[in-house]
């Protein structure tokens, strides 16, 4: 939106257009009404902002011009005075059609406020543009003529008070002339006046600190009288070319003065003239004694002395050639790093020592220099014995015929260079995830193979966080542990659930650590890391299929250990049953407590865990002592997790075998007792078999009888062979025997 502003005090004007482009108005300005008229006659403004008393036209008379104009009457119109401030004004301005009526002083946030409520009221069709309200024109000239003979009434009133402040400020103004005296004679430089004689018509007290002269003394003396001669001299050439019509600032020179102790010191004068009605009548001098500076100038030129020495000494080539190029001085460094004596060197032009292909960058260098008056670069140069090496040349133009050129050897800089580039172009064909971030997390690098895996591009990524990627928060505790590590400059290595750009989850194996300056000041994060979703997948299908086992282990009907060193590291819930101790009771401890002395543990121990072993398995029967104090008859199978690595511990098995052992042992009575009563059966058979044969005559009792006893015989036979081949018997035998 754009404000015309219609005020005839410039101050006030500007203050306005400061207040109104601060807040995004666009604004005109015009000094009366007349040339807003002019103004709005070929533009339509969204605001007037107005002064009421102003020459040519006034406030009162461009308010009724607008509200009367078709064109003009809907243009908001603020009243923006000091002047007229009675309630009667503030009436009359509100009947002619003037919108605000703005009384100052006022706050500029408060005047801002009340033009920007105006238009949001407007817009929101709260308000609109007030109409002209007089209905007789009689009327309106007769309150105007009032308002404004009040108005000039006030203004007499304004002249007097002005004209009593000019008197106030004709006091002032001598005030402040005793006040400068007062600074003339307290500071430390020296003011004096002299007429065209030479004769001091005025000197500052200060003048006695230096040279211990009062002011009085020396005023109405001549100069001649304090001045050494050849300062003498020079004073009376430049009075005669003031005499002679030079009128600009003549430039500082030194004289010296002699002191009240006949010491002579130095001081700098500014001179100025002095005209009366048109006429040099005196000259005003400023001096400043410069005892201490001469001093300093000693200084800085034995200092100067001392520099061309480091210039000789300076561990940078330093070379000097004349326009032509040619070297016409150059110092210890320059022979060092080029190999040759300065006397070789002095018949020698700089493009001597650059290769072929770098012939034209240092043409257009030394070019630049003549030109320009400095040039900086960095070209390849020949040292003696024909190695190519890099410097850094850096010169300036002494003047028009002389050359000073900087020179440092950067070779070793460059293969430096060269080192970084490998190591960029290495991480940008990493296989590994690089992000580099700042030290408050803000991302400034991601390699292509971030890109390849998250989706997202480097410009999508640079100057977000680190964390934006995150698939979950991050626990409180291992945030602490990331940035308390990586903060105190060491390396934290850890796992990060992340979310690609297309929202799949992924995970990640990083290695984050500090990137820290020369004095240890962390600068950047360096993040590496490897995708290790599919391992991620693997390790949770494995862990699932370790629980599956492990509950298949838990459940299984004979007692399962795994042991290392022939300690327990794991036994199984049917272990603790057989035993009587918990898994925790068995965990970590040596299984002696199970056994009945040293001896058998000692027995079993040799056999199960001989490093001399002939095969995988090996089996041992053994008696376990168990919790409650009973015993058991134990079975143990022992196996190796590796047979080449015996200490990766062993697995054992171990079955409650006492049933069975009870169970064989009365098979073996009932087999010897069935044995002996077969025994016992075949001797009578045998003599029955005998006796017939003998003593039977009858054939057919006799074959009967035989055919009887063998048939028996058979039986026994069948008999004594079918107990060894039951399946239970051979499943016993098989197991135990």
């Amino acid at each position: 939106m754009e404000i015309l502003i219609v005020e005839d005090n410039e101050e006030i004007a500007y203050l306005q257009e400061r207040i109104l482009t601060a807040n995004n108005y666009d604004v005109t300005r015009a000094s009366n009404g007349q040339q807003a008229l002019e103004l709005l006659a070929n533009k339509k403004y969204d605001m007037i902002i107005s002064d009421i008393l102003m020459p040519v036209m006034d406030g009162f008379q461009l308010c009724k011009t607008l509200k009367n104009d078709p064109k003009t009457k809907g243009i908001p119109f603020v009243f923006y005075s000091a002047s007229y401030t009675e309630k009667k004004d503030k009436e009359f301005a509100l009947k002619l059609g003037a919108d605000i009526y703005v009384e100052t002083p006022i706050e500029p946030d408060e005047f801002i406020k009340i033009i920007n409520n105006y238009f949001e009221n407007m817009k929101e069709g709260k308000i609109k543009p007030r109409e002209y309200l007089f209905e007789k024109e009689n009327n309106v000239e007769k309150i105007y003529s009032e308002r404004l003979a009040r108005q000039l009434e006030k203004k007499v009133s304004l002249l007097e008070k002005k004209i009593a402040e000019n008197n106030e400020l004709m006091k002032k103004i001598k005030e402040s002339e005793e006040k400068y005296r007062l600074i003339f004679d307290n500071t430390e430089d020296v003011v004096c006046l002299m007429d065209l004689n030479g004769t001091i018509t005025f000197m500052s007290k200060s003048i006695e600190i230096h040279t211990g002269y009062k002011d009085v003394e020396l005023i109405g003396k001549n100069i001649k009288e304090i001045l050494s001669p050849k300062s003498y001299n020079e004073a009376k050439k430049r009075i005669e070319l003031r005499l002679n019509g030079m009128e600009e600032e003549l430039p500082q020179y030194e004289i010296e003065v002699r002191s009240k102790n006949n010491k002579l010191l130095p001081f700098e004068l500014n001179t100025s003239p002095i005209y009366v009605d048109g006429k040099l009548s005196s000259i005003s001098i400023v001096a400043r004694e410069i005892s201490e500076r001469k001093k300093m100038e000693a200084e800085i030129k034995e200092s100067e002395e001392k520099f061309r020495s480091y210039v000789e000494n300076a561990p940078d080539g330093i070379f000097i050639a004349n326009l032509k190029g040619n070297y016409v001085d150059v110092n210890k460094a320059a022979c060092e790093v080029t190999g040759y004596a300065k006397q070789e060197l002095l018949k020698m032009n700089l493009m001597d020592l650059i290769p072929e292909e770098d012939k034209e960058i240092a043409s257009n260098s030394f070019k630049e220099v003549v030109a320009h008056g400095k040039m900086i670069t960095e070209i390849s140069f020949i040292k003696k014995g024909g190695e190519k090496r890099y410097w850094i040349v850096e010169a300036v133009k002494l003047s028009e015929d002389k050359f000073l050129g900087f020179t440092k050897d950067i070779t070793n800089r460059k293969k430096l260079e060269a080192e970084i580039v490998l190591l960029h172009n290495a991480v940008e064909q990493s296989p590994a995830i690089v992000i580099i971030s700042d030290n408050q997390r803000n991302i400034e690098y991601v390699n292509p193979k971030f890109i390849e895996v998250t989706g997202y591009t480097s410009s999508e990524a640079v100057g977000k966080k680190v964390s934006f990627i995150s698939g979950e928060p991050f626990s409180e505790k291992k945030e602490k542990e990331l940035w308390k590590a990586i903060s105190k400059g060491n390396e934290w290595q850890g796992e990060f659930k992340n979310k690609k750009k297309n929202g799949e989850i992924y995970w990640e194996l990083a290695s984050i650590a500090p990137v820290k300056t020369q004095s240890e000041i962390i600068t950047h994060f360096v993040k590496v890391a490897e995708d290790i979703t599919y391992r991620k997948l693997a390790e949770k299908e494995l862990k699932e299929r370790e629980e599956t086992l492990k509950g298949i282990l838990s459940a299984a009907p004979v007692g399962i250990n795994y042991l290392q060193d022939r300690k327990f590291k794991w036994s199984n819930r049917e272990m603790a049953e057989i035993t009587g101790y918990s898994e925790e009771e068995l965990v970590g401890k040596f299984p002696r407590f199970l056994f009945e002395s040293d001896e058998e543990f000692e027995r079993v121990g040799s056999i199960l865990y001989n490093p001399v072993r002939s095969q995988d398995v090996i089996e041992v029967e053994t008696r376990y002592k168990l919790k409650n104090g009973d015993t058991k008859d134990i079975y143990i199978r022992n196996s190796p997790l590796d047979i080449k690595d015996l200490s990766k511990g062993y697995i054992t098995l171990v079955m409650d075998i006492t049933d069975n052992k009870k169970s064989r042992k009365q098979l073996d009575e009932n087999l010897e007792y069935f044995a002996h009563l077969i025994d016992h059966i075949r001797n009578p058979l045998a003599i029955l078999s005998g006796f017939v044969q003998v003593k039977v005559e009858d054939e057919k009792t006799k074959d009967v009888v035989i055919r009887q006893v063998e048939r028996i015989e058979k039986l026994l036979k069948e008999l004594d062979q079918g107990w060894m081949d039951t399946e239970e018997t051979r499943k016993f035998l098989k197991r135990y025997m």
